[in-house]
């Protein structure tokens, strides 16, 4: 029976809850759409290819091979129906998947001697292509799809505490993600959880598999950190029999998702926790990508930076760089360079302002930013909110002090508000972008910022890492989040 003083609704009466009161996604047709896609995407790539090289011809057995082999090859790598899995992962299955299943087409007309000099070119330009178009086909996808209401897939969430709480407004907030929660179960639920986040709350938890059955619900997320683990165990058995997929949100480790595997401790599970981006493996083959890239990128856009210059001249007075010192790699102090944005003697005057100011500074002291600065130049604001101000930083990354991803550069003066996060961020290089500027950029809390940053240095990997760099161009692009 639930509560009925939290909804006025029980979960023996199916018409009630499944139809008045909750709509949920549909995951055939969230998999279906994700699917066409793929297709879509690799039959452009696929005729393209063919045009490039003089029309090189594709027999009818290449083409049903070529849309047989990939969505099978993606549905064995778990990428259907493309929820719940971080877009870096997805980039990572994705490139791997694409490209053997090229080379086990390029082996086939090997050993079959069918392949000849147009056909070999088409072959590396069709994968290319789909390395490209794949992932960028289900990122329109997404922004298209992601907010209706059949996208995704429904999840009952167990738990309606502060947790609770939490998890139930970011996977609203983030629709992309194709968890669509539908109800909450609690055993003391807060009536007020529902009200913030429009979900029905219904109690006890023992009653969630007879909605899971009536709505075909497969996934429940428990989070219920404070549960003991012999009640947690005894749920979790009750659970079995009716959710094929259960998520476990651990109450031990904040809010803060780590890298995690399961490991066989001689018939106990144990759970390794890496830190990736601390292995030296892993900082040289960061510090080689660094240093190949910004060598390349810094020639090519050097007559635009020429450019930049010239008009921070004709706009302000004052220097064309700024320097302001940032903390690197074990706390190491550095100049960290940008094109100067603000006019003279602007630390000055952010004083009298945070002085006269009560609103702006409690702004400043939230964000360590103000959204509407008057420090900063008619011309400050464009090169801010494209963040074309942080393009000589390409110099810092040179020298070492910096790395084109990775955590924020913080202020020396910041590292008694990190409460111990820096024993974390400090240990890697910062970067000129990272997790949080993709993520949002300046529209995040002090606070939340070191959550993500040290999120991005335990769950550090090059996917990630291309991710990011491929993100950013399209967020500095729509210059959203920025000031």
């Amino acid at each position: 029976m639930v509560n009925k003083s939290v909804r006025d609704a029980t979960v023996d009466r199916p018409s009630r809850v499944s139809r008045s009161s909750i709509s949920p996604p549909h995951p055939r047709l969230t998999t279906s759409v994700v699917l066409l896609t793929d297709v879509i995407s690799l039959i452009l790539g696929f005729e393209l290819s063919g045009s490039v090289i003089w029309h090189s011809p594709h027999t009818p057995v290449d083409t049903v091979l070529y849309f047989v082999l990939f969505p099978l090859a993606y549905a064995f790598s778990g990428l259907y129906p493309g929820v719940g899995i971080r877009p870096h992962e997805e980039l990572k299955k994705l490139t791997i998947s694409t490209t053997l299943i090229h080379l086990a087409i390029a082996a086939s007309a090997f050993l079959s001697k069918s392949a000849n000099d147009r056909s070999r070119g088409a072959l590396i330009i069709a994968w290319i292509l789909a390395l490209f178009l794949v992932p960028l086909g289900r990122t329109i996808t997404r922004s298209l799809f992601a907010k209706r209401s059949w996208w995704g897939v429904p999840v009952l969430l167990l738990g309606a505490k502060e947790e609770g709480q939490l998890l139930a407004k970011r996977l609203i907030e983030q629709p992309g993600m194709g968890f669509k929660p539908v109800a909450i179960f609690d055993d003391n639920p807060n009536p007020h959880v529902g009200l913030a986040t429009h979900l029905p709350i219904y109690s006890p938890l023992a009653e969630a598999p007879k909605l899971a059955r009536q709505m075909r619900i497969k996934h429940a997320i428990l989070c219920l950190p404070e549960s003991h683990p012999h009640k947690m165990a005894a749920l979790l058995q009750k659970l079995d029999s009716t959710f094929p997929y259960v998520i476990v949100v651990p109450g031990f480790f904040d809010s803060i998702n780590i890298w995690i595997t399961a490991r066989d401790l001689g018939g106990l599970m144990g759970l390794e926790i890496k830190h990736n981006l601390l292995f030296a493996s892993s900082q040289v083959c960061k510090r080689s990508i660094d240093l190949i890239l910004t060598i390349a990128g810094g020639l090519t856009i050097l007559p635009f930076l020429i450019l930049i210059a010239l008009l921070i001249k004709l706009d302000s007075r004052g220097s064309i760089f700024y320097a302001q010192e940032r903390m690197g790699i074990n706390g190491s102090r550095f100049q960290a360079l940008k094109f100067r944005s603000m006019h003279e003697n602007a630390e000055v005057k952010l004083q009298q302002i945070l002085t006269e100011d009560h609103e702006l500074r409690q702004e400043y002291e939230v964000f360590h930013k103000l959204r509407h600065d008057p420090r900063v130049t008619r011309l400050g604001r464009f090169l801010r909110k494209y963040s074309l101000d942080e393009l000589p930083q390409i110099w810092n990354v040179i020298k070492g002090d910096m790395s084109l991803v990775g955590p924020r550069a913080y202020m020396p003066s910041e590292l008694e508000k990190m409460n111990s996060s820096e024993n974390m961020i400090l240990r890697v290089l910062p970067g000129i972008t990272g997790l949080w500027q993709v993520r949002g950029r300046n529209n995040f809390s002090f606070q939340e910022r070191l959550d993500i940053d040290v999120y991005y240095v335990r769950n550090w990997s090059l996917s990630l890492d291309l991710y990011l760099l491929v993100s950013t161009i399209r967020v500095v692009l729509m210059g959203k989040g920025a000031f």
